[in-house]
């Protein structure tokens, strides 16, 4: 495979793109679109999963940038990073749009294939 260099705006969008990528997630993210900040406990109470479970997802989707959090008392409470989300989306947006471009990105890929094709 021909070595090349990933666009930041790719590798910063897959931890986005992973947060996303369970559709437990995905709900939660229309659940929290929908009705604001929530706090953990009603978010749980919308599933049929384990509280356990439920607090894993929030994890991952914090960690992927898709949410942001704060405590009050016992209870946590989140919210979409919409602008997080959005700044990102645009940014891997123009990365693809721009991609091909860039001398940098799929020229140089093309050029690495046809150089590995006729040395074969």
């Amino acid at each position: 495979m021909p070595d090349f260099i990933v666009p930041n705006a790719f590798k910063n969008s897959t931890r986005m793109l992973d947060g996303l990528a369970d559709p437990t997630r995905v709900r939660i993210l229309c659940l929290l679109g929908g009705n604001g900040r929530m706090s953990g406990s009603s978010i749980a109470a919308e599933f049929t999963m384990t509280r356990p479970a439920i607090s894993h997802h929030l994890k991952v989707m914090l960690d992927s940038g898709l949410l942001k959090n704060e405590k009050s008392g016992q209870e946590v409470y989140y919210w979409v990073a919409r602008d997080g989300i959005l700044k990102s989306l645009r940014a891997l947006a123009d990365a693809i749009e721009g991609c091909c471009k860039s001398p940098s990105c799929c020229s140089a890929i093309r050029r690495k294939t046809k150089q590995a094709k006729t040395q074969e």
